[in-house]
């Protein structure tokens, strides 16, 4: 099975998003409000027999809600996307979910973390994404999602698999 952990995207930005990335995105495959998400390590295919101790790293996490700020559009090769701002809280996440998922067997990513969210994908470039005006966002990130990735002939299908709660108290 096909697994990586993120932070999901609430609803209501999650569309606001949608509705912004419609002028660039009209010849993209969009990504879906529910898919939409910011990934905090990407494990690929994975053994069922490994399940249970990435659920059971997972939920030793312990962090405290923190704050999300979407700051512009952008644009890497096939990619349009919300820019993430790199705050101290998301990347102390981002090390603590690399380093138990590193004990699991999964190596960490070779490249620097950049936090987004994907909006759409094509194989042509994204022209006007960054006309495109843009007020920055903000949302309380509560929770870290195990997703599923079913993939099929009209994109992506994210299962949550396990979700752990991001509760007040914790460092």
């Amino acid at each position: 099975m096909r697994l990586f952990i993120g932070i999901p995207v609430p609803e209501e930005i999650a569309l606001a998003l949608s509705h912004i990335a419609d002028p660039v995105a009209s010849h993209a495959r969009r990504v879906p409000p529910e898919n939409m998400h910011i990934t905090l390590s990407f494990l690929g295919e994975v053994q069922e027999e490994k399940l249970a101790g990435i659920i059971d790293e997972l939920t030793e996490l312990h962090h405290a809600p923190f704050n999300i700020t979407l700051t512009r559009l952008a644009t890497f090769p096939g990619v349009f996307h919300a820019e993430v701002q790199p705050s101290p809280a998301l990347l102390q996440l981002h090390e603590d979910v690399i380093a138990r998922m590193d004990r699991c067997g999964f190596s960490p990513e070779q490249r620097r973390y950049h936090a987004h969210i994907t909006l759409a994908r094509s194989r042509d470039r994204f022209r006007g994404a960054s006309q495109i005006p843009f007020q920055p966002l903000q949302f309380t990130a509560d929770t870290v999602v195990l997703y599923r990735s079913h993939l099929g002939g009209s994109g992506a299908r994210y299962q949550h698999l396990h979700r752990v709660p991001l509760t007040s108290g914790s460092s």
